[in-house]
């Protein structure tokens, strides 16, 4: 792979990452309830392949350390939006009680 085609493809993974990054910023902005119809876990199978991706072509130019540190942040968001009743999948929320969304992380009203 030449330099060009490695940095098209670097921008594509962290275009990909960023896209991801952004649906989850607005999931804790916009999204007044604390749960999806979607699993939020599924995300990891895009998560695993950008980390992966990074993980393997990093040595080649550290361009890689961008998406591979945003990746990881995500994993991690995922698990706390999970962990902290922020996004959940409906019939995990309806499983554990139907706990309300925390009023920290409320930016406007949430439906409690």
């Amino acid at each position: 792979m030449n330099t060009h085609s490695k940095a098209i493809f670097a921008l594509l993974v962290f275009s990909a990452t960023l896209a991801l990054a952004l649906f989850n910023f607005y999931v804790f902005i916009d999204n007044s309830t604390n749960h999806a119809a979607f699993n939020p876990y599924f995300l990891f199978l895009l998560i695993v392949p950008m980390v992966v991706i990074s993980l393997l072509m990093i040595r080649s130019s550290k361009i890689w350390l961008l998406p591979l540190i945003l990746s990881l942040g995500l994993s991690v968001n995922v698990v706390a939006f999970d962990t902290l009743n922020i996004m959940k999948e409906y019939e995990s929320w309806v499983h554990s009680g139907m706990p309300d969304r925390p009023t920290w992380s409320c930016f406007h009203e949430c439906s409690n």
